[in-house]
């Protein structure tokens, strides 16, 4: 059906001043148009909705967005609860004055059944978009990439990462273990675990994510949600609003903003500062040409020389020099490896000193080594099995390391960055065998040691025991070097003390210029990088 200037008989419709004819021939129209129905229902409905009913109140954005919500979240004909709900509500909160009362209640209640006649659920559900090393609980079976996430369909991750598109313009990034319930088109239910969802479209405003303790609602934003193991869970905000509110208390909806944070459950709820490197917050990007890389093999029989036999990454100058700090003193040892020959470093002074500057500024980089890492290391050979740029300052230098401090997370962990911001695993390595390490930084705009960093053990995604915010912008070092191995970037004077070097054996170790995806990590574990 042909309507003359749709924009301006929703005006006079909202306004109250079309008359019944228009008004039937509109109601007929979105009946036949399921399109112009959600258009006027989300883009215009609901603001109105509160303009018109709730203007100047506390909370008017919660009301209206947890109208739409609930309502889009009812299967078809079962609305009447919700209807009754807003009604009550609205006589409940409108007590302001008789004049205002009465033309806000008329207008809102128009406006609630005529969201009632036209929000029905999406008949298109959430899509699982992409995945990140991910493993599947086998109670709910494995989800592929581009599986279509209907009313009630459960999402469960032992670990890696999910990310899930709700038809509304709504992203929501899981981080396993966490278990996710699909429960309408701008809603679901996190039962554990943790999620960021980020809403790119205005038809998203009002998006709700349910848990244990309490409930979030959207209002145009990026957040977090974590659900701990005792059903208390927090919400931190990383752009824009949020209402949240206790199941406790459902009457009592509390407003967040950028870089605040509530924690809902037990015995109140709680605000506190927003924990910016508590989430994963993006995937890295689909791999996509073989990237530059640096390889240092090892397999010379002798001589100070490491030859690069990488590819497409500082092929003229990434050679590396096997060095004492006392010229007196031996260089690293020749030993097997995990293939062929390796080095073995004594944690005294003995190291490798490549021409390479590293990889500079916010660009994506992976680092991956085999290491072996002795059952005794001490806190002062933990350091620099490879690192490079610039220590003194903030977030200039990166480095791969053994965590030797219980205050950063677990003893004998890989750990990625320095003290000034680190990413710390979850797995003590100081066991005396081969271990596949990998760190993965796929960089982007103001990427940080909490966000935007990856480790990986032995081809599997590790869970990460603590995350600190550094935001990272690897700068050249000033001294006169590029690329150490087995030295620690802090240790920049002619002779350091011991404990800048590193103890325990290393091979195969690669530099990229680009962020490896799970699959790539493992045929380089395996040796057959870049040929499958």
């Amino acid at each position: 059906m042909e309507i003359p200037d749709i924009d301006l008989l929703i005006t006079r419709i909202l306004e109250g001043e079309a008359g019944s004819a228009e008004t039937a021939v509109f109601r007929t129209a979105c009946e036949n148009d399921p399109a112009l129905a959600r258009r006027f229902s989300r883009e215009v409905a609901l603001f109105r909705l509160t303009g018109s009913a709730l203007a100047g109140r506390d909370g008017e954005s919660c009301f209206a967005a947890e109208v739409v919500a609930r309502l889009q979240s009812q299967p078809d004909g079962n609305d009447a609860p919700i209807r009754q709900q807003v009604e009550n509500r609205l006589r409940r909160e409108l007590r302001v004055s008789f004049w205002r009362t009465g033309l806000a209640i008329a207008a809102a209640l128009a406006l609630v059944t005529g969201l009632a006649l036209f929000i029905r659920p999406s008949r298109g559900g959430a899509i699982l978009s992409r995945c990140e090393s991910v493993v599947w609980n086998s109670q709910f079976g494995p989800s592929a990439v581009g599986d279509r996430l209907e009313h009630g369909r459960i999402v469960d991750l032992t670990s890696g990462l999910a990310e899930i598109r709700f038809p509304v313009g709504v992203s929501v990034l899981l981080e396993g273990p966490a278990r996710l319930k699909i429960t309408g088109p701008k809603s679901a239910l996190l039962d554990h675990g943790r999620l960021v969802a980020r809403v790119t479209d205005p038809r998203g405003k009002g998006f709700v994510i349910d848990g244990p303790s309490g409930r979030v609602v959207d209002l145009g934003t990026a957040f977090g949600v974590s659900v701990e193991s005792s059903g208390e869970m927090e919400v931190h905000v990383l752009e824009g609003s949020v209402n949240a509110s206790s199941n406790k208390d459902k009457r009592s909806v509390v407003s967040l903003y950028k870089d605040e944070a509530m924690r809902l459950g037990g015995a109140a709820s709680k605000r506190m500062p927003a924990d910016e490197g508590a989430f994963v917050t993006d995937l890295p990007p689909a791999p996509g040409r073989t990237p530059g890389f640096i390889r240092w093999s090892f397999e010379e029989t002798d001589g100070g020389t490491l030859q690069n036999t990488g590819n497409g990454l500082a092929e003229d100058r990434a050679a590396c020099r096997l060095l004492p700090a006392d010229p007196e003193m031996n260089i690293a040892q020749r030993i097997d490896g995990r293939f062929g020959r390796a080095l073995s470093f004594d944690g005294v002074d003995d190291y490798a000193e490549s021409g390479f500057d590293g990889i500079s500024g916010p660009s994506p980089r992976t680092v991956s080594l085999w290491a072996r890492i002795p059952v005794d290391l001490s806190v002062l050979q933990s350091y620099a099995m490879v690192g490079w740029g610039k220590f003194e300052g903030l977030g200039s230098a990166w480095q791969i390391s053994i965590n030797p401090q219980s205050v950063d997370g677990q003893l004998g962990a890989l750990r990625a960055g320095t003290g000034q911001g680190a990413v710390v695993g979850s797995t003590d390595l100081r066991d005396g065998k081969w271990h596949h390490l990998t760190a993965v930084m796929y960089g982007g705009i103001s990427p940080t040691t909490a966000t935007h960093v990856l480790l990986y053990v032995d081809g599997r995604l590790e869970s990460t025991t603590r995350k600190s915010v550094r935001v990272i912008n690897t700068e050249p070092a000033t001294e006169p070097h590029g690329v150490w191995l087995g030295r620690n970037l802090a240790g920049s004077k002619p002779h350091p003390p011991k404990a800048y070097y590193f103890r325990g054996e290393l091979d195969e170790v690669h530099i990229f210029n680009a962020a490896l995806d799970q699959p790539m990590i493992r045929r380089v574990m395996d040796g057959v990088f870049p040929h499958s």
